[in-house]
Formats: structure tokens, sequence, C-alpha cells
């Protein structure tokens, strides 16, 4: 993330935050409120999706159409 910026995205849905932080975009979850997504302004035809992941508790499911949905647990 050049200048810790969230520049080109958008945030959807609005309920949880999303911060652009030492080059990651770094989401929080807010428990008891709806699902909250980050999209890109463009769009891509052909993407790698590179991701590191710590997880608490629960699970994270990933959702990318057509014909992408991940699920960790």
């Amino acid at each position: 993330m050049p200048n810790n910026s969230l520049h080109g995205w958008t945030v959807l849905n609005r309920s949880a935050p999303y911060v652009a932080k030492d080059g990651a975009i770094v989401g929080t979850t807010i428990m008891g409120t709806p699902n909250t997504f980050l999209a890109t302004d463009k769009s891509y035809g052909d993407f790698a999706l590179r991701m590191e992941v710590w997880l608490r508790e629960g699970r994270l499911e990933l959702l990318n159409k057509p014909g992408l949905g991940v699920t960790m647990f």
C-alpha cells in the first residue's frame, strides 16, 4: 500500500473499518454487525491473491465472484 492510503479502494456496507498500515490493508471485525467488504475501484481480469491471515477465533470467508470462495476455520 503506497503511502498507507486506501486510494483506489471502496469500503462497502461500512460496518467494520479498513485501514492502510505499514504497507498492508488491515480489516477489523465488529461482532454483531453485517459483513463489510473492500473492493477495488478498477476491474481486473486476471490477478494473483497473496495474503497472510491471523485468526483469533471463528472462521474467515473470502469470496470473489465468479467461482472462488475460501473458508478458513
